[in-house]
Parts: structure tokens; C-alpha cells; sequence
């Protein structure tokens, strides 16, 4: 029975071709599919806006795969595209893309004709290392040491494959991930021997094959290939461009699921919106979850009533600013206020004020605590920042603060000397008082030096 078809964008031909989907074994019960992308079924196996593909495994060694004919004998080859590996409940060896030369029959690559494979291997906290293997003129192939580690969340990989460099007999392959040039990790293969072969890049396939051990599931999206040419990442929000100032952060807040964004149709961020004490938690919250605690998903919160906030009470939040909007936020508060995080922002009873925006000395605070513990202590500033709210000579004139920020001087000041923000204007001002707006948050985070998936343009 041949295989069905679906439709992907492939840059190779610039138009939209057909790739098969297949498998090794005509039962075979890992499988890959393309679900649909329409308003009423949306498509949650998708990086942006695009189709994505999902493959589940069995833990068996059958293949599942999507394949790309429509390259011919390709001299140079590039590939690019989203993965997701988070949702593998065992990791394990497989391929995760073969681009190979020959004639395919019944969807069986020739023995031996791999050009390059992408591979993952386990590492720790149940994620993956990344290797690029390429076969040379002799049919031995050459590993790329040592693997890149990809931590939960979504991760662009962009290959280069050329059969004879400029100016040199052999040829070279390249690997970036998220953006960033692999060379230390690819100089085995810089200048592989596959020269003295006539043949080049004829069919890729997507997927996972030849994989050992591994449970659960990968999800992918924003294939795409070309002859030359850099690639480069795929914006995921429409108000966010590659050109924007703040694209790596913000992309790479997304990419590691910190964020959804802010609204649908098309996905936008709302860079520059401020961001309340609500939404706040869940940023943070999911940041500690994946990035310190390591896990490949939201563990199950169980809200425990222990704020009195009024945007917490279903009887009583429709008469808030924020409405009921804030409702959903209300467990990540409150693991918050369990991990000594935060002390609330009243007592008697206890409150959080979820709808009161937050301010860049709090963000500083907070951020902070879920770094060091609860129990962390900066040392005193040394008087670099001379702002009004942390001089108290000047402190009693701020409008609606006051003095309040005083004690936030010092957290203020690790927080600029670690790298996490560049000042307010200058390196001499901190603007503690000010409202945080989105951009500022997916800059704070991702530069907190977790392994956030930050998304670089690359050359």
C-alpha cells in the first residue's frame, strides 16, 4: 500500500512538495504524524505557525519518518528546523533527519549511501545530546565530539553540507543550534573526504529511525532546505521580527515554554505591555521548573486558597480591573510563597496582588531568590546606582513609592553586576520604580545563565 501524502514547504525547489510518510515495517507501531492547522483543530505540535509533525515511539526499533525527494544529486545542501524533545519519558539513540545519495526503493535508503545524519544520544535529566555524523569517499563515517546538549524545549538545528569546499579537495559540514556556530564541535568534520564521489544529496528523511530505547514523544516543525545560503531561525511572533532588539530573548523565552505569548491569530508577544505580579509568577515559575528543577514539564499545581486576593475568589474577581482573567495563575503564586520566593504583598490576611504591575526592583528580587534560595542575602551596594529611590536623602520625594525601594539597593546592584540588566539609560541608573514591561522580563531570564534556549540569527 503506498504511503500517504501530505504537503511541506521546501525552499530546495521554492515551491510546495510532497514528502511520503512511512515507516520501516508495514504495522510498525512508532508512527509520525502531521496533524491538521485550521482555527477549529489547532495544531499543538507546531513551533509557530507552521504544520508540525509528531512522532511517537514504542521503544522499539521501527522507524518513523517523513521523506523529502525532490532534492537531485545536490552538491551542497542545507537543512533547518524546530525540534522538541521534552516530550520523551525515555531518552534514547535515533536519527533525527539522513540526507543520503542513491536511488530509494520502497522508501529503503541504498546500504551505505548517508551523506549526514542528525543524532541524539541520552544525557542527563532526561534530555539529549546532539552529534552530526557524515560519511566519507571510503563508506566509513566520522562523529562530530562532543554531543551539544539540548535541554527540554524547542531548539533550531541547521545544518550545511558541501561535497568539495572552495578552494580545497575535501568537502566540510557545518552545524548551528539555536543560532550558534558549533566549530569546536564540528572541527572533525570541517574538512571530510567525499570529494572523489560523484554523487550528492538525493532524499532526506525527518523523523526517528534507527533509534534504541526511547519512550514518549519528539515534536517538529519549520522544515525547510536549500542550496546556499544560511537559513536562519524562524520567528515565532509576528510583533517580534529577527530584526527586533529583543528577538533572541524573546524568541528564546518561547522556545523554552516559558511564554505563549499574548494572544492568537496571528501569535504575537506584546513586547512592550507591562506585566503584573500574576503573570509574573508563571514566567518565573515555569523558569525554575525547566531550568532548575530540570523538568520536561509543569508539574500537576494544586491551588490551596491561601491568598486572599480577590482576583483569587471566583465570587468576587468579575469586579477586579483584571476581571477573572488572572484566575489561572493563582497555584504558580502560590508555589512561589512555598518556595520562599515571595512573602506576599500584605498579611492579615495574606494577599499577593496579583493585578499590581510589577516593578523592576521587585523583578530583581524575585529573580534573585529563585537563583540563590530564600535564604540568600546580597552584600551592601556600593552606591553605583543614583537613583532617587535608593538615595534616602531623596527617597521621601518619589510619587507613590517613597522610601520603599531602599532596601532593594543591593539586590539591584548583584543583579546589573551578574549581567542581568544593563541599567536604565546608563549604567548608573536602575529605574527601580519602574513598571516592567515584557521584553524587559524575557531579557532578565534568559540572560540568568539557566540554558535558556536563547534563538540567535546566526552569520
Amino acid at each position: 500500500m503506498s504511503a500517504p501524502k501530505i504537503s511541506w514547504k521546501h525552499c530546495l525547489a521554492l515551491a510546495v512538495v510532497a514528502l511520503a510518510l512511512g515507516a520501516t515495517a508495514a504495522n510498525a507501531v512508532s508512527t509520525i504524524t502531521v496533524p491538521a492547522c485550521t482555527a477549529s483543530t489547532p495544531n499543538t505540535d507546531r513551533f509557530a505557525g507552521g504544520c508540525g509533525a509528531h512522532v511517537t515511539f514504542d521503544g522499539s526499533a521501527t522507524d518513523a519518518w517523513v521523506a523529502d525527494f525532490s532534492p537531485s544529486g545536490e552538491s551542497e545542501y542545507r537543512v533547518r528546523f524546530m525540534v522538541n524533545l521534552s516530550g520523551l519519558t525515555t531518552p534514547g539513540d535515533f536519527d533525527n533527519f539522513v540526507a543520503y545519495s542513491g536511488t530509494d526503493t520502497n522508501g529503503t535508503p541504498p546500504p551505505g549511501s548517508s551523506r549526514f545524519r542528525i543524532t541524539y544520544g541520552p544525557a542527563a535529566n532526561g534530555e539529549e545530546n546532539l552529534f552530526v555524523s557524515a560519511r566519507l569517499t571510503n563508506g566509513t563515517e566520522v562523529t562530530s565530539t562532543p554531543g551539544i546538549l539540548l535541554k527540554h524545549g524547542w531548539h533550531s538545528i541547521e545544518v550545511h553540507w558541501l561535497r568539495s569546499a572552495p578552494a580545497q579537495s575535501n568537502g566540510l559540514v557545518e552545524l548551528w543550534v539555536d543560532g550558534v556556530k558549533k566549530t569546536a564541535e564540528m572541527a572533525g568534520l570541517a574538512a571530510i573526504d567525499n570529494n572523489s564521489s560523484n554523487t550528492g544529496i538525493d532524499h532526506g528523511r525527518w523523523g526517528a529511525e534507527g533509534f534504541d530505547g526511547a519512550t514518549g514523544s519528539i515534536s517538529m516543525d519549520a522544515f525547510a532546505s536549500q542550496r546556499t545560503g544560511y537559513i536562519g531561525p524562524e520567528a515565532a511572533f509576528a510583533d517580534v521580527p529577527t530584526n527586533h532588539a529583543f528577538f533572541k530573548n524573546i524568541q528564546g523565552l518561547y522556545a523554552g515554554r516559558i511564554t505563549s505569548g499574548c494572544g492568537n491569530n496571528p501569535l504575537i508577544f506584546c513586547p512592550l505591555d507591562k506585566t503584573n505580579r500574576g503573570s509574573m509568577a508563571v514566567l518565573l515559575m515555569r523558569t525554575k521548573f525547566y531550568y532548575l528543577d530540570h523538568l520536561p514539564a509543569v508539574p500537576a499545581l494544586v491551588t490551596q486558597n491561601i491568598f486572599a486576593d480577590p482576583e483569587y475568589d471566583p465570587a468576587q474577581c468579575a469586579s477586579t480591573p483584571s476581571g477573572c482573567t488572572l484566575l489561572f495563575t493563582e497555584p504558580y503564586p502560590e508555589a512561589l510563597y512555598n518556595a520562599g520566593i515571595t512573602k506576599g504583598c500584605g498579611t492579615n490576611p495574606l494577599k499577593f496582588c496579583p493585578g499590581n504591575q510589577i516593578a523592576r526592583a521587585e523583578m530583581a528580587v524575585f529573580i534573585l531568590r529563585m537563583l540563590n534560595g530564600s535564604n540568600y542575602q546580597p552584600p551592601p551596594n556600593t552606591g553605583q546606582f543614583q537613583d532617587d529611590e535608593f538615595n534616602p536623602n531623596t527617597c521621601a520625594n518619589v510619587p507613590a513609592v517613597a522610601c520603599s525601594m531602599l532596601w532593594m539597593n543591593d539586590w539591584a546592584e548583584v543583579f546589573f553586576n551578574l549581567g542581568l540588566t544593563t541599567g536604565c539609560g546608563d549604567v548608573n541608573h536602575f529605574c527601580p520604580a519602574n513598571r516592567s514591561v515584557r521584553l524587559e522580563i524575557a531579557a532578565f531570564l534568559t540572560r540568568s545563565a539557566l540554558g535558556i534556549p536563547l534563538q540567535e540569527l546566526g552569520p
